[in-house]
């Protein structure tokens, strides 16, 4: 949870160090002229969501001051309208750092309980509830969601997971195991 500054600032540089690779140095300096002329990679829309998102965040966890209440309402009017224009729909306080978004075409959505740190989700991924907002995922650390999986209800997918392209979780996932299909069966097994 972000609640300090020092917090704000480490979620940011996560995320900003995840959704940067394969970026030089010279091309992130003129990357925001760049997006003036829709010229630059989508890991650039996805650090501005992220960084919106997380400074959202900041400001709700943060009583205090009618100054912060109104930075609060404007990233919260900034995150809802990054979220409709790229379709990314990740809640608030429920997201670790470090998470990573090679492709986002196609939409993300992130309706959990918890995700864990360090996690990678791909285009056309939904992460839902199911009847109600009490029946969510957990989602561990180091998981990775491949490109439109779908992961239901009230299940807990461990730490260091995958779930493979179109496959969909409705039932617990051990740590560190692969699966696939539909409904998604263990397809190996990390040996630990």
């Amino acid at each position: 949870m972000i609640n300090s500054k020092a917090a704000l600032s480490d979620y940011i540089a996560s995320d900003r160090r995840r959704n940067i690779q394969n970026c030089s140095g010279a091309y992130m300096l003129f990357e925001p002229l760049l997006a003036v002329f829709g010229a630059v990679r989508e890991s650039y829309y996805v650090r501005k969501y992220l960084q919106t998102l997380r400074k959202y965040e900041y400001f709700i966890n943060v009583k205090s001051g009618g100054v912060k209440r109104l930075m609060g309402l404007y990233y919260g009017f900034r995150w809802k309208r990054l979220s409709n224009r790229y379709q990314i729909y990740i809640h608030p306080n429920t997201v670790g750092k470090g998470l990573y978004i090679p492709h986002f075409h196609g939409g993300v959505q992130l309706n959990c309980i918890r995700m864990g740190d360090w996690c990678t989700v791909s285009a056309g991924v939904v992460v839902g509830n199911k009847g109600s907002q009490e029946n969510r995922a957990v989602i561990g650390d180091r998981v990775e969601l491949t490109i439109g999986c779908k992961v239901i209800g009230r299940v807990t997918v461990g730490d260091g997971a995958v779930v493979c392209p179109n496959s969909v979780v409705i039932k617990d996932v051990p740590a560190g195991a692969v699966v696939s299909g539909v409904p998604a069966n263990i397809v190996s097994r990390s040996a630990e």
